[in-house]
């Protein structure tokens, strides 16, 4: 509890844990650095009590599984500055992070898988492509041939994962009386 009552005091007192912007109080109070708030046992979990956002627990190096542990929600760590996948590190779920507000697009980017995006989101395989994944990982799914080729991905986008026993599978999406090359 003599934590938590020095971490109101220093709040109250509005010192900011950023010594690039502690030189103003370098006369009145020592410098605050992440060592010296890790040395007395200043966790994300007791800065959030204190009333410290994730903004300001990120700029002295606190990371994503680190406020995630202390409670900051994905919307806070958005706000704050995150990528997905800063936040995937993290272990934040698609559907939270969808409801903080990221696309479908930067998710993908931030490395959350075609499967995950699919399962958590129930996307559809237009979806899916408009988010950005390619036949390699919609493939991977279960989405046959001819669906790729409606999706708007070529023939020559599909052929070379479809033609294991040579090239006939090609040639049958190639000419396929369903689409028009």
């Amino acid at each position: 509890m003599e934590t938590l009552n020095n971490l109101i005091q220093l709040k109250e007192v509005s010192i900011n844990f950023n010594p690039l912007k502690m030189s103003k109080f370098a006369s009145a109070t020592p410098e605050i650095t992440e060592e010296i708030l890790l040395a007395h046992e200043f966790d994300a979990k007791k800065l959030k009590l204190a009333g410290y956002t994730a903004k300001q627990l990120k700029e002295v190096s606190f990371d994503s599984m680190e406020l995630r542990t202390a409670g900051f929600t994905p919307l806070q760590l958005r706000v704050a500055g995150f990528t997905p996948s800063e936040m995937r590190y993290a272990g934040y779920p698609v559907k939270e992070m969808v409801d903080a507000g990221f696309s479908n697009r930067r998710l993908m980017l931030g490395g959350y898988s075609a499967s995950e995006m699919r399962d958590a989101l129930d996307l559809s395989l237009e979806q899916l492509t408009e988010a950005g994944f390619q036949v390699a990982h919609l493939r991977s799914l279960g989405f046959m041939p001819v669906e790729l080729r409606g999706a708007g991905f070529s023939a020559s986008d599909l052929k070379p994962f479809f033609t294991p026993g040579g090239k006939r599978i090609y040639y049958m999406i190639l000419f396929s009386s369903h689409f028009f090359i």
